[in-house]
């Protein structure tokens, strides 16, 4: 019998031998008289080094009051042992091995020995941490994508997307580098920090410019170091050796381009710790995920604000054209009322003369009436042809170098009549050696009489129209036409030289019920352009006066010799 058992137990030992767990056998007491090859492969130790309670020595210390705990129990109570908790290899790094114990008991129900194997569940331990951090890793982006895709402001965009960033990597601090394009090609913009305020910023360079962190910003991958000054691209920008005084103090470093639909890299997610070995491959599958829900965010923004742009300007376009439709009909039933008038007193004169029932002076007022309305109605057609010839390109110069004094001279004398009338004064000042400019002089004049006309127009009885001409210091004409009327109010200043505009919604200045078409300046504007010159007005307000600015260029010797004879 003896040799039976013996024979027994040898297959058992081969059999304990032979399977893939660590397998050993202990006497009622929980003494371990037996380990099977699997365990002294794994734990590198001898039988005497195990021999007994020996098997303590590659228990991690932390867990080991635990395993006693529970085995004394199993002991006392002959219950059956199970339990995970790592145990130390012949390397020295510990896995974590599920452990079962089974007591064999005779034929009383007498525990006799147990019989315990240590299965490695390292592989699933890493398996089933991995599924979390993946799970978790999902849940984040998801989250993230999720506050991304509402936000379609860019400014709060791409804070929340630093901010998740940094939170999710563990990050110290982190900054979005903007791709600008600037004067001299691209450049980068600070856009948003987390974790450090602006000011810690401030020293710092810009990405582009330094050989470890350039590649992110150019979009050329994801940067993932330890210790980003064991990099050997680390302190290689000039005038640098190393960190930079004032620089942050990063040792884990993280960075990832930031890359559109279309391919374009919009910038780059920069993350640092001053601690090394903070980010780890999950950090970099986050950060590659951040990077493209932000691009897709960006994108969606974008896109949202280029059609707010598009549906501002539609929106502003259509008002403008629904204004200027209105400006159209103002202008229509003021033009015809403008024809109307002088036409109305013309037929009303001639009517009385063709009645014989005036006496000498009546037929003689009658007559000037008739011809200062004709002369009136003329003038306003023909600004409307003038404007018609502007407005089709028809319009033509006939150019010769012409003194300036003389044409405006002319243009006074013949707004003299109208100055008196209404006891307004005008005063000329011309500087010596003023002026012969290139241009033709019946629309030169046509401009000086515009603008006294203008002037005198909306200056009271008694007020003061002063006309000032010299040559500038840069070789200009200047040409000021200043009153002491009615001025300009400033919301309609910067539309006083437009088509059909006027203040008050008249055809004027700013004041109603004073006639004409609202054509006057425009047409000013466009002779003096056609001068290769400008005109602006300027006033101070309602009752300040005003005062219109002519500048043309000067003629020059070649002008002059190529002048007809």
């Amino acid at each position: 019998l003896e040799g039976v058992a013996e024979d027994a137990a040898s297959q058992f030992r081969q059999l304990a031998n032979s399977i893939p767990q660590l397998a050993w056998m202990a006497r009622s007491d929980g003494w371990i008289y037996w380990y099977n090859e699997r365990w002294y492969e794994y734990t590198g130790t001898t039988p005497a080094d195990m021999a007994g309670w020996g098997w303590k020595s590659v228990h991690d210390p932390a867990a080991l009051p635990g395993v006693i705990e529970l085995w004394s129990a199993s002991l006392s109570t002959g219950e059956p042992f199970e339990m995970e908790f790592p145990l130390r290899g012949a390397d020295g790094q510990f896995r974590v091995f599920l452990t079962r114990v089974a007591p064999f008991r005779d034929s009383s129900g007498e525990i006799v020995h147990w019989f315990g194997t240590n299965t490695d569940v390292q592989y699933r331990r890493d398996a089933e941490k991995s599924l979390r951090e993946q799970a978790a890793t999902l849940e984040a982006l998801n989250r993230t994508g999720t506050r991304l895709a509402a936000e379609l402001d860019l400014d709060r965009l791409l804070q929340t997307a630093t901010d998740a960033g940094t939170q999710l990597t563990r990050a110290q601090f982190g900054a979005f580098f903007y791709n600008t394009i600037g004067d001299e090609g691209e450049s980068d913009t600070l856009y948003t920090l987390s974790g450090v305020p602006r000011e810690a910023f401030e020293r710092c360079r810009m990405p582009r410019n330094i050989d470890v962190f350039g590649p992110a910003v150019r979009g050329e991958g994801i940067i993932r170091s330890d210790d980003i000054t064991k990099d050997p691209r680390y302190g290689t920008s000039a005038p640098y050796g190393g960190m930079p005084e004032g620089d942050l103090p990063v040792r884990s470093y993280l960075a990832a381009p930031v890359r559109s639909r279309s391919g374009e890299v919009l910038g780059g997610l920069f993350f640092g710790h001053a601690e090394t070995g903070v980010f780890t491959e999950q950090s970099e599958d986050l950060l590659r995920g951040i990077a493209a829900q932000s691009a897709i965010a960006i994108d969606n923004a974008r896109l949202y604000s280029q059609v707010q742009t598009l549906l501002r300007s539609e929106r502003e376009a259509r008002e403008e054209a629904e204004h200027g439709s209105q400006l159209k009909d103002q202008f229509l039933a003021t033009m015809s009322h403008e024809l109307r008038t002088p036409l109305n007193a013309v037929l009303g004169w001639a009517h009385m003369l063709d009645s014989n029932a005036l006496s000498d002076d009546k037929r003689r007022s009658a007559i000037d009436a008739i011809l200062r309305n004709t002369r009136i109605q003329s003038h306003l057609i023909e600004d409307l042809l003038d404007m018609s010839r502007i407005m089709t390109g028809r319009l033509r110069l006939e150019l010769d170098v012409i003194d300036v004094r003389g044409v405006v001279e002319a243009a006074i004398d013949i707004v003299r009549p109208m100055a008196d009338a209404k006891g307004v004064t005008v005063a000329l000042a011309i500087e010596d050696g003023c002026c012969t400019v290139k241009g033709d002089a019946n629309r030169l004049q046509q401009v000086v009489w515009n603008l006294l006309s203008n002037a005198i127009k909306f200056t009271p009885r008694g007020g003061h129209v002063g006309v000032h001409l010299r040559e500038t210091a840069t070789g200009q004409l200047e040409l000021s036409v200043a009153d002491n009327g009615t001025g300009i109010d400033a919301e309609f200043l910067p539309h006083v030289f437009e088509r059909f505009r006027q203040g008050d919604g008249a055809i004027t200045r700013g004041v109603s019920g004073l006639g004409g078409l609202g054509l006057g300046l425009s047409i000013v504007r466009s002779l003096v352009e056609m001068h290769a010159g400008e005109v602006s007005a300027h006033s101070d307000g309602a009752g300040t006066g005003a005062r219109f600015l002519v500048t043309l260029p000067i003629a020059t010797a070649e002008d002059t010799r190529d002048a007809p004879k």
